[in-house]
């Protein structure tokens, strides 16, 4: 929860995606035990909110998150 509280005060803490999930970012972080995760999140500017729309190990993380990346598009969620 800790890596996830940072984007409150740092919402740029993780890189640039590029390709079809280009305008999101990804955080990596540590679970004890558990491995390396990822948190894949866009910004909002407008409403300064940082939208996380998928967690899990790095394993494939990138190929659900786009489509989850196309469903918030298709939503209307200006991302």
């Amino acid at each position: 929860m800790r890596a996830l509280l940072q984007l409150e005060e740092n919402p740029v803490a993780g890189h640039t995606l590029s390709g079809n999930l280009k305008g999101a970012r990804s955080l990596e972080f540590s679970l004890k035990g558990s491995g390396v995760y990822r948190a894949v999140y866009t910004i909002l500017e407008d409403d300064r909110v940082c939208v996380i729309f998928i967690i899990g190990p790095h394993e494939n993380i990138y190929d659900k998150a786009e489509r989850r990346y196309k469903a918030l598009r298709r939503a209307g969620m200006n991302v």
